[in-house]
Order: structure tokens, then C-alpha cells, then sequence
């Protein structure tokens, strides 16, 4: 859009250049020529014709010649904007299988992070418009399941499924999009105590840091506005345990809608 409106206004400014350089021309060939004594007049009438006559040649000639002085300044073209340096693509590089599987909205992940001094282990997974995830957190274990437009808080200790609407969740809810990871750097950084080999990538102000043991993906590192979030990966692949998303039916049910 933007290309276009600046190509717009270059061809106004071209007509508009046209538009003066035509009325600078018809002004300068319409001055009024001085009027002679009548017997003057009479006895010049030649001579004048072959005045007038090279008074219009040279009026024809300086029109040219300003003209092709005007040309050079009409056909110089605008100096094109400086692009801003673009970003390396992700190329072969090792966080790329991963940013792709992600991306494709199908994945299963197991991981383990650390929230306020406590840790917490819990499990991942995509399948399209399908979301799930398990947790256990101090002994206490939690799962809940979105799909449906519908939210299912899961709780195994008290056999219970409380079932709400996922609309105000769904509408909330701002995943990072891998597809539009863009490569920062690559270098040696401190993960979890060891130093580790990562690569850095960014997508509309989130910084990802993905940790490697040779080939194997071993840790992600998220700052998100300022928040940073360190993930021990266990897992990260397409193959989806069974039961990730199944209610159970033998659960008492408590409908919140």
C-alpha cells in the first residue's frame, strides 16, 4: 500500500512540473510587442516582417533551447528509500523442524517450568482448533481439555469436570505464531546451570531462545514482554498420547455456562 500511494504522488509532482513549465512558456511568447509612429509603421512594414519573422525564430529557438535545459531536471528519478536491513532466514538451522512442527498446529509437548519457586510439570498438545493440557504441581494434578467452544476443568482427585464457555478464553488468549519467527542470533548462553549452545528468534516483541545437546532440542527460553519463562524439554513431537483429549464419563459433571 504503501509503494503505491508513493508512486501516486511522484506522477502528480511530474504533471504538476509539466503543468508550470507550460505556463512559463505561453507567458514569455504572449508580451505585448511596442507600438511605432504611423508613418514609421508604414515605411518598416518589411523590415518588420523580417524582424517578427527572426523574433519567432528565436522565440522557437530559446523555447527549445529551455526545454532540453528543463529536460534533465524532468527526467531525474527519485532517489529510492533505504531499505532497512533484512533478517537472516531461518534456513537449515536447527530450531527450524521445531518451529515448523509447532507451526503446523498439531504437536505434543512435555516439559517442565518453574513459577514462583515452584516447579511445575505438565504436558502440551495441538490439534488444530483442539487444545489440551496437563499439569501436576505439588502432588496436585489438574487437566483441562478446550474443544467443542467449550472448556473442561478436569479434576482427577474429586472425579469432577466443570464445563464452561471457551469464548472469553479463546478471546483472550495470544499464542506466540511460529510461522513468523524471525532468526536474531546464535551463541553460547547458561540454561538451567550448564552452558548450552541456542539460537535466538523474535516475533512481534517476544524473544524465543531455543537450547540444543547436539541435535536434541533441551530447553526454550521466552521473554514476553518483559516476563521470562524457562521450559526443560522432555518431549516435543506429533505423536499425541491417547486420552489427551477425552472426557471422562464417569466424572460428576458441573455445567458453569
Amino acid at each position: 500500500m504503501k509503494k503505491k500511494i508513493f508512486t501516486y504522488f511522484i506522477s502528480l509532482s511530474i504533471i504538476f512540473f509539466f503543468l508550470l513549465s507550460g505556463c512559463g512558456g505561453s507567458q514569455e511568447a504572449g508580451k505585448p510587442a511596442e507600438q511605432k509612429p504611423a508613418a514609421q509603421q508604414e515605411q518598416s512594414q518589411p523590415a518588420e516582417a523580417a524582424v517578427e519573422e527572426t523574433e519567432a525564430a528565436d522565440l522557437s529557438n530559446g523555447s527549445e533551447e529551455e526545454t532540453q535545459a528543463e529536460d534533465p531536471i524532468e527526467a531525474e528519478e527519485p532517489e529510492e528509500a533505504v531499505k532497512p536491513a533484512e533478517m537472516p532466514e531461518m534456513g537449515d538451522r536447527l530450531a527450524k523442524a521445531f518451529n515448523d512442527l509447532m507451526a503446523s498446529g498439531k504437536y505434543y509437548m512435555k516439559y517442565r517450568m518453574n513459577v514462583d519457586g515452584e516447579s511445575i510439570d505438565a504436558e502440551i498438545a495441538y490439534d488444530d482448533d483442539n487444545f489440551a493440557t496437563k499439569t501436576v504441581t505439588g502432588g496436585i494434578k489438574s487437566h483441562m481439555i478446550i474443544k467443542d467452544q467449550k472448556m473442561y476443568m478436569i479434576d482427577p482427585d474429586a472425579r469432577t469436570v466443570m464445563i464452561m464457555s471457551s469464548a472469553d478464553f479463546e478471546e483472550d488468549e495470544e499464542d506466540l505464531d511460529y510461522s513468523g519467527l524471525v532468526f536474531i542470533q546464535d551463541g553460547q548462553g547458561d540454561f538451567l546451570g550448564q552452558t548450552l549452545p541456542y539460537e535466538e528468534y523474535s516475533e512481534d516483541g517476544t524473544l524465543v531462545k531455543y537450547f540444543f545437546k547436539g541435535k536434541e532440542l533441551v530447553g526454550m527460553e521466552m521473554n514476553i514482554d518483559g516476563m521470562i519463562q524457562v521450559l526443560e524439554i522432555f518431549e516435543l513431537s506429533g505423536n499425541i498420547p491417547a486420552g489427551m483429549f477425552d472426557i471422562p464419563k464417569d466424572y460428576e459433571q458441573l455445567n458453569m455456562e
